[in-house]
């Protein structure tokens, strides 16, 4: 459920702002980081990309660029690029820096309903079901494997 959670915390983050998924997983433990230098882990990298995926996939988010894009092959270039550079080294960081995530309305709508039912198990459970209906849920990951 802890999981959930930080999905939900991304989202609220990103209802009013454009973020990177350099402060997925809590603002807390992005100034932990800060502090004392830790770096991203190829675990931390993975849940990242792999939440991103999911909630692109399910229309949740969207990635703040250019034009009408990323278009699907764009999208799949910035996914490749991510899997590939680690947050923690310089090249890597300016990387993932650059791609800012967005709540849709979709999303928004999604987000305002948790919010209001205050029933975190119910709405962690309606989030699960649309992952699984989208064929993005928990039993999957590394849609785009970490290699570094």
């Amino acid at each position: 459920m802890e999981i959930l959670i930080q999905y939900k915390d991304f989202f609220e983050l990103c209802q009013h702002d454009v973020y990177t998924l350099l402060y997925f997983f809590g603002y807390k433990r992005v100034q932990l980081r800060e502090i004392y230098g830790i770096e991203y882990n190829k675990i931390w990298c993975q849940d990242a990309l792999d939440f991103a995926f999911r909630v692109i996939k399910i229309g949740f988010m969207g990635i703040d660029y250019p034009d009408d894009g990323p278009t699907p092959e764009e999208l799949n270039d910035i996914f490749e690029q991510m899997s590939q550079n680690s947050p923690s080294e310089a090249e890597g960081g300016a990387l993932w820096s650059s791609y800012q995530l967005y709540l849709t309305e979709q999303g928004q709508h999604f987000l305002d309903a948790w919010q209001r039912s205050g029933d975190d198990n119910l709405y962690g459970q309606k989030l699960i079901d649309i992952f699984n209906a989208h064929n993005v849920g928990f039993d999957k990951q590394a849609f785009y494997p970490v290699k570094y």
